[in-house]
């Protein structure tokens, strides 16, 4: 396993030029649901893929993001009823 000293975690915010450029600093990408599509888009592969992805298509998730990214798919759970005060 490589050595990780610089890490950057990419969301679904603003992805401009200058953040673009910076990505290529980093030795470990991170984005976030919509955020790993774009950035294939942008020529720039992220090292890992968070999320439910729910804002992704499945067309997209299937070939373009699935073949590309180690993918960790997060089902949030919205039961209410388990938190306790």
């Amino acid at each position: 396993m490589r050595a990780i000293n610089k890490l950057a975690i990419f969301g679904n915010g603003l992805l401009s030029g200058e953040n673009l450029k910076e990505a290529k600093n980093y030795d470990y990408l991170i984005a976030t649901d919509l955020a790993s599509l774009k950035l294939i888009n942008k020529g720039i592969i992220p090292d890992l893929a968070i999320g439910d992805f729910d804002s992704v298509s499945k067309k997209d998730l299937e070939f373009q993001i699935y073949p590309l990214i180690h993918l960790k798919k997060i089902i949030p759970i919205w039961n209410w009823q388990l938190i306790k005060p």
